[in-house]
């Protein structure tokens, strides 16, 4: 039996709260799309994989916090 698995690749984030850009915007849409990808896969055979920064500041842990909370009610 072959079973296919599937990476999802993140890198670079630099997730920031603040932003001008209005990054939550962004992100609500990306991890709307990226659900969507991953329901339409068999999601027991996806990984999501993340290099770099994923935050801008690492010394900063409410960025983690704060990113963590809107990826899990993102997907």
């Amino acid at each position: 039996m072959n079973i296919t698995k599937k990476i999802i690749h993140l890198s670079d984030l630099h997730y920031r709260q603040n932003w001008e850009e209005d990054q939550g915007i962004v992100l609500e849409a990306f991890f709307k799309d990226l659900g969507k990808q991953i329901k339409q896969l068999e999601s027991s055979n996806v990984y999501i994989a993340f290099s770099g920064d994923v935050v801008q500041s690492g010394g900063n842990p409410e960025l983690y916090d704060s990113f963590l909370k809107q990826f899990d009610t993102g997907l």
